[in-house]
């Protein structure tokens, strides 16, 4: 765990949670690591559901089948289930044509069985869910032969905290993603050089007992940080460039904060909504964009089980007013074939 003040805010390079353990530390300096990874109305499309998509168990060193819920949630056409074991936890069915599918199969592997198909395994159209790191290479490989929601890397969560913020809570909240993995990523980032140290004997006091201490305390050596900012200003623009997967507002007045954020998977409002609240019970899906990826994407949701078609229906008056202009901008191309098909309807 590094503790560490950024007195001048420093963005070079900063360009996601991984990316925010550095390897020297110098004052007033961050300093990264530079290995990190007309005539179409009413609608002019359709929605249509997704015919096949695989919903994935997830396969990391923590079980979490509140991910295949949500994901059922969100919904699909047909899905289907990977299970590399017998689960754990409940049983969330899904269904191809009202029948329960379940595939006892796991790792790359079975993405590439899934993308390409096999005697036994069907191709699918899109595949979405995280896993470990080699699912999530496996997923990126096969990208534009299948769909992907998104490629997902270690959890990782960041805490803004001003004095008003419990120091135990805060560290409780770091430990519950750091208990994930060992790549995992947790965050303070708070203008209260006082708070920090409590936070960080929190860290130590808290982590000695848990089940996963030897993961968590690893994560936090390699991946966590408490960053002590000039003020709150500072740490909402770092928590931008950061874009975390998931972000906690532990201050005064979170709402006072959250219009500031730009870039975040999830956010989590205040003191009592501590990330673990949305994991297993708040609703919003928790599948989300990781490694600096909430600057242009999303968390998962029913549009990630969709699909939109254009839908041109031109009239015959649309087509002799506007033929003109449409020949003029196919032959600034080069291309006369685009020009005459236009041009041949002017003719009966």
């Amino acid at each position: 765990m590094y503790v560490f003040c950024l007195a001048t805010y420093v963005g070079a390079g900063l360009c996601s949670a991984r990316q925010l353990c550095p390897y020297s530390i110098f004052p007033g300096k961050l300093l990264t690591r530079k290995d990190a990874l007309g005539g179409a109305e009413p609608r002019p499309y359709c929605i249509f559901q997704m015919p096949r998509l695989t919903l994935r168990a997830v396969e990391g060193r923590a079980r979490r089948d509140e991910d295949v819920r949500l994901d059922a949630q969100a919904g699909a056409a047909a899905l289907l289930r990977l299970d590399k074991e017998e689960p754990r936890c409940a049983v969330w069915p899904v269904f191809d044509k009202g029948q329960p599918l379940r595939l006892k199969a796991g790792g790359a592997q079975a993405i590439g069985a899934l993308a390409y198909g096999t005697e036994s395994i069907p191709k699918v159209d899109k595949i979405v869910g995280p896993g470990n790191i080699y699912v999530a290479t496996a997923k990126r490989k096969v990208f534009g032969k299948v769909g992907i929601d998104m490629i997902a890397g270690p959890s990782e969560v960041l805490v803004l905290a001003d004095s008003s913020a419990n120091p135990a809570w805060i560290a409780a909240d770091m430990l519950s993603q750091a208990e994930h993995d060992p790549l995992a990523s947790a965050i303070c980032i708070t203008d209260d050089p006082r708070l920090a140290e409590s936070i960080q004997q929190e860290l130590d006091s808290q982590c000695a007992s848990l089940p996963r201490a030897q993961t968590a305390g690893r994560s936090l050596l390699d991946w966590g940080a408490i960053v002590v900012v000039p003020n709150l200003s500072v740490a909402v623009a770092v928590a931008n460039r950061v874009a975390p997967e998931h972000l906690e507002i532990c201050t005064r007045d979170p709402w006072a904060v959250l219009p500031h954020i730009r870039h975040a998977g999830a956010v989590f409002m205040g003191q009592h909504s501590p990330e673990a609240v949305g994991d297993y019970y708040a609703g919003p899906n928790h599948v989300l964009p990781t490694l600096g990826t909430a600057r242009f994407s999303s968390a998962l949701s029913v549009q990630t089980f969709c699909k939109k078609t254009s839908i041109v229906a031109a009239s015959s008056a649309f087509l002799l007013q506007n033929a003109p202009a449409i020949a003029a901008l196919a032959r600034l191309e080069g291309l006369e074939a685009h020009a005459r098909s236009v041009e041949a309807r002017r003719h009966k």
